[in-house]
């Protein structure tokens, strides 16, 4: 018997965005915050690169869907 499964990972992307010149002094906060808000995705959000899990980690939590077929 053969079973379809989702499962469900956790994957870090970094990004990069170009922070408008009247935020340039703001706090790491204030920072955080701007992109919380959804403001930085006006501003031509671009992507660097996905960063590696490290594979000895053991506190990797996974999700499985099962689908019977």
């Amino acid at each position: 018997m053969y079973i379809m499964f989702v499962m469900k990972e956790t994957s870090y992307n970094r990004y990069s965005v170009n922070v408008p010149h009247d935020m340039r002094n703001a706090t790491d906060e204030e920072l955080k915050e701007w992109l919380k808000s959804g403001k930085a995705f006006d501003k031509g959000v671009e992507f660097v690169k996905s960063l590696d899990i490290i594979e000895s980690e053991l506190d990797t939590d996974y999700e499985f869907t099962v689908i019977r077929k």
